[in-house]
């Protein structure tokens, strides 16, 4: 088989893969904060509940920017 073809087919399995983990990492996400703001809305004042959800995602943004730079 040519190598430029099996080089294309490689990208395109690679590119689906992390397609694949990306959905299924932001379907996780949206799920377990689904979870989490029903049961702060439960328990908090409006204030405190949006002062939380400010704080988680001040939190994810950075964790996130770590791995984008590491």
């Amino acid at each position: 088989m040519d190598s430029g073809f099996l080089d294309v087919m490689h990208g395109i399995c690679r590119s689906e893969v992390k397609t694949l983990m990306q959905n299924a990492v932001l379907q996780d996400t949206y799920d377990y904060y689904s979870i989490r703001s029903s049961e702060w809305i439960v328990h908090y004042s409006l204030p405190d509940y949006l002062a939380k959800v400010s704080i988680f995602i001040i939190f994810d943004a950075s964790m996130i920017l770590s791995f984008l730079v590491s």
